[in-house]
């Protein structure tokens, strides 16, 4: 479960800070986390290994982070106008990325993997 929630707030803030410029909020808590290199990363490819390794027992941290990327993502894409939604910021996709289309991949990924988290939990519950 700590990996699902990590990862959301990590993609989530990464692909933020590269659509708005801002530094990733992870600077602000990288140090409590204390995950080391793997914790930098965004968590897409991690093996199992590799989700195992991310341990957070601070609950409370997890869900912080996670709330303040999440946040983040909501402030910036309320100040956007309607014709930046879709202009396009990822050529390298047939067809291009435009920035709605990144917003809503953003949001997917970290709803679905939430409600993972909250599956599992109620299932251990």
């Amino acid at each position: 479960m700590a990996w699902l929630l990590w990862h959301s707030g990590r993609e989530a803030d990464i692909q933020l800070s590269a659509l708005s410029g801002q530094p990733e909020l992870w600077e602000q808590f990288r140090d409590r986390f204390n995950l080391g290199e793997l914790g930098d990363s965004m968590g897409f490819g991690h093996s199992a290994e590799q989700a195992r390794s991310i341990i957070v027992n601070d609950q409370q941290l997890l869900l912080d982070y996670l709330e303040a990327c999440l946040s983040a993502l909501g402030g910036y894409a309320s100040r956007l106008r309607e014709e930046e939604l879709d202009e396009i910021i990822d050529r390298s996709w047939d067809p291009a990325v435009t920035r709605g289309v990144r917003l809503v991949s953003i949001i997917d990924d970290a709803s679905v993997h939430v409600g993972q988290a909250a599956y599992a939990a109620g299932a251990l519950g």
